[in-house]
């Protein structure tokens, strides 16, 4: 045989060989693991919204497992029929409370009873105890105030809430209403919604090819754990995080500022470092008034529909805490970053217009803030950081007369 064919045959062999290797490998991967790594979007609580991107899909059951460091603990939670996380809603019950937010406020990582609703609920019925309290969780993860402010003009006329509660998280809310290219300023800084049409998230997007079929296997399911173990994101120098958000945060303004439709997903939050850290750049002067703009829209449709409004702040855990991939520390480094600014800053825009605002930055600051929050890898409250929060709520709601007084 002519060496080049017999070298030719051999590489061929080899091919073969490998490959067969490969699917027998596969294949039992998915008999021990189960089905593929990459979840479809049939398996997904998230669909499209052709309004504000996207909406969680109605009777929906699904299961988050938290990581090691966070008890690696199962939750089993689920949508109703009308996309809300948990049961039914009520018919008519005496008083009915509306909270919007992102995942915190969903709390997919956390059973229903420990939810920051859930518990605020809790704390309602005891200062009304003949009375019929309703909570809604109308949380989505990765939303922003301005999909809140799209979902108000629906579901006000229709759910008559008596309180809307709206949720911002100090972040990561700021950019959202930059990234989502929902809403924009005109020349006169006036606010009005982008003339881009609204298309499938690229996360909801049916995926084909070559490429996803790669990435559905669950070889590439564990070459991705293998990777993220050794690069582990915990041994990362936190200046590399700091300066990936910093380049992102410029990358996202650049879309904004040059009039471009959405590029990147709803799903990608991350904390506002423009806005921390350099609160005089054009960026977060802007991010912070398309919120104030955003707020007094929310207000003029709680107005229209004779419901009360008020706004909860939730600090960002790299502002209170010290473990997790960067903190008080590593901002300190910048000569204008003030650890209470992000949460400040909205508490006086709210002010500014007159919207009642708890601001949960000082209650936690003064406590243990790291017993409040998910450890590491996730910046998200805890149980015990939504019960704190819910008491306090509660409260609030309670002194300002805010739930009976409209």
């Amino acid at each position: 045989m002519h060496p080049i064919l017999k070298l030719v045959v051999t590489v061929v062999l080899i091919i073969i060989v490998v490959f067969v290797m490969l699917l027998i490998l596969e294949g039992t991967l998915r008999l021990v693991f189960g089905s593929p790594g990459r979840r479809s979007l049939q398996n997904s609580p998230y669909t499209f919204n052709q309004d504000y991107l996207v909406s969680m899909k109605p009777d929906f059951t699904d299961t988050f497992v938290r990581s090691k460091e966070n008890g690696g603990d199962t939750i089993i939670w689920k949508t109703n029929s009308q996309g809300f996380r948990g049961n039914e809603l009520s018919k008519s019950p005496d008083y009915r409370l509306l909270v919007y937010g992102d995942s915190n406020i969903l709390a997919r990582f956390s059973k229903d009873e420990n939810t920051f609703v859930s518990q605020l609920q809790s704390f309602q019925n005891l200062l009304y105890p003949n009375k019929q309290v309703e909570v809604i969780n109308a949380g989505l993860v990765g939303s922003g105030t301005d999909q809140a402010v799209i979902r108000m003009r629906k579901d006000l006329p229709i759910l008559k809430p008596n309180l809307v509660i709206l949720h911002i998280f100090a972040s990561n809310d700021m950019g959202d209403v930059i990234r989502n290219r929902l809403f924009e300023l005109d020349k006169d800084d006036n606010l009005v919604r982008t003339s881009f049409p609204v298309l499938p998230d690229p996360e909801l997007r049916s995926q084909k090819g070559f490429q996803y079929f790669i990435q559905s296997t669950k070889l590439y399911s564990l070459a991705a754990r293998i990777n993220k173990y050794i690069t582990n994101d915990r041994s990362k120098n936190p200046t590399i995080f700091i300066n990936e958000i910093s380049a992102v945060n410029t990358s996202e303004f650049d879309v904004y500022q040059q009039h471009q439709p959405l590029k990147y997903s709803h799903f990608s939050d991350h904390y506002d470092l423009d806005v921390a850290t350099n609160p005089k750049a054009i960026s977060s002067k802007t991010k912070i008034k398309l919120l104030s703009k955003l707020l007094i829209e929310a207000q003029n449709i709680c107005a229209e529909n004779n419901t009360n409004l008020m706004v909860l702040i939730q600090p960002a855990v790299f502002d209170l805490c010290q473990n997790h991939l960067f903190g008080p520390k590593e901002l300190s480094t910048y000569k204008d970053y003030k650890a209470d600014y992000l949460s400040r800053i909205i508490e006086h825009t709210c002010q500014d217009i007159n919207i009642p605002t708890l601001n949960l930055y000082t209650p936690f600051s003064t406590l243990n803030p790291s017993e409040l929050y998910f450890r590491i890898n996730d910046d998200h409250w805890n149980d015990k950081g939504q019960k704190l929060a819910a008491q306090l709520m509660s409260d609030y709601i309670n002194k300002n007369n805010l739930l009976i007084n409209n």
